[in-house]
């Protein structure tokens, strides 16, 4: 009888996270040596064998290893990378939304700063420059908060014996496009809502020259081109913002997209689902000018987690909860502007 070494024995540990990858369907480029020889079932008992009481008998490790921590978070971190990355792929409205960073799940003040000073002054040598003082003071949004919005997807038993996760990783995927699809719809009726920012003046109107009431062709562009140059500053100059993304209601997206390809401009055209027909935006680069942000808890890379859950015995089954913490907030109101009848 061959006697496994400590040295084996971590190795053969070290390879459990490429077996799970490879069983998803999502095998990493360099795969552990010993992870193409090992099947996912023995993995969980690999595991489950550190978890064995003394004299308890050896078949036992599958099933300690299937219900412990250490297998559950192996399941969710190699779930993790394509689960999010098809968020990603889904949420193309992030495009031009800037990420706006909150420390809880609080309701929290965001207050955009202006970015504008006035002109710059000419200066002499060893003249002393006049500073202009930050103050969180320009208009934006009073209060919002993230809500985090949540769904189980349960690993069989079965599953795990057949080595064969792709279904679950499937199920997974679909879960995280649907989170893309709930921040688009969030998006769109944030974008249509008819609120004030926190200087009491509602967010569009004629005289911020950030709204132009007209059906989407060649004139309507061209003025709202022409708006986001003149939009006063704060400090009264025209910001000079050249456009970089018109989204439009479904129905617009192919008189959109042929209009600017034949203007030959520079611009993005997004189709976001949620908006009323006919009505379309003509944004700024995020960037340049943030306009409108979407919320995502400080320090965190994106607002999909994966997660393990304890094991569900009453369904023989370990489960992984993928939640979604979404929000979003008009920041100012120069960078965009309205149009549609």
């Amino acid at each position: 009888m061959n006697t496994i070494t400590p040295n084996q024995r971590r190795e053969q540990l070290a390879a459990v996270a490429d077996v799970v990858a490879a069983a998803y369907g999502e095998p990493p480029k360099s795969m552990h040596p010993l992870a193409s020889s090992m099947s996912l079932r023995n993995a969980a008992a690999l595991i489950g064998q550190r978890l064995l009481h003394e004299n308890e008998n050896p078949q036992h490790a599958f099933a300690r290893g299937l219900a412990s921590g250490d297998f559950g978070a192996l399941l969710a971190q190699g779930a993790a990378p394509a689960t999010v990355a098809t968020f990603d792929r889904a949420a193309e409205h992030r495009a031009f939304c800037s990420i706006v960073p909150v420390h809880s799940f609080r309701p929290e003040p965001i207050r955009a700063l202006e970015g504008d000073t006035g002109p710059l002054e000419p200066l002499q040598e060893l003249q002393r420059i006049s500073a202009t003082v930050l103050q969180p003071n320009a208009a934006g949004p009073d209060s919002v908060a993230l809500c985090t919005y949540g769904r189980v997807v349960a690993v069989s038993r079965q599953l795990v014996i057949n080595g064969d996760l792709s279904f679950a990783l499937s199920s997974l995927k679909n879960v995280a496009a649907t989170a893309a699809r709930q921040e688009a719809a969030m998006l769109a009726k944030t974008m249509e809502a008819s609120a004030n920012l926190s200087d009491g003046q509602p967010m569009f109107d004629a005289k911020f020259m950030n709204v132009h009431a007209a059906a989407l062709d060649a004139s309507a562009l061209g003025a709202a081109i022409a708006l986001l140059r003149t939009q006063p500053t704060a400090s009264g100059q025209p910001a000079g913002l050249s456009a970089r993304y018109l989204v439009v209601a479904p129905g617009l997206e192919f008189a959109a997209r042929s209009l600017v390809h034949e203007s030959g401009m520079q611009i993005d055209v997004l189709a976001l689902a949620g908006l009323p027909g006919g009505r379309w935006y003509l944004l700024t680069a995020p960037d340049v000018c943030p306009v409108i942000g979407l919320l995502q808890l400080n320090g965190s890379r994106s607002p999909v987690r994966v997660e393990q859950l304890g094991y569900m015995f009453e369904a023989d089954a370990l489960p992984i909860r993928i939640t979604a913490d979404l929000g979003c907030t008009w920041l100012r109101r120069a960078g965009v502007v309205r149009g549609g009848v």
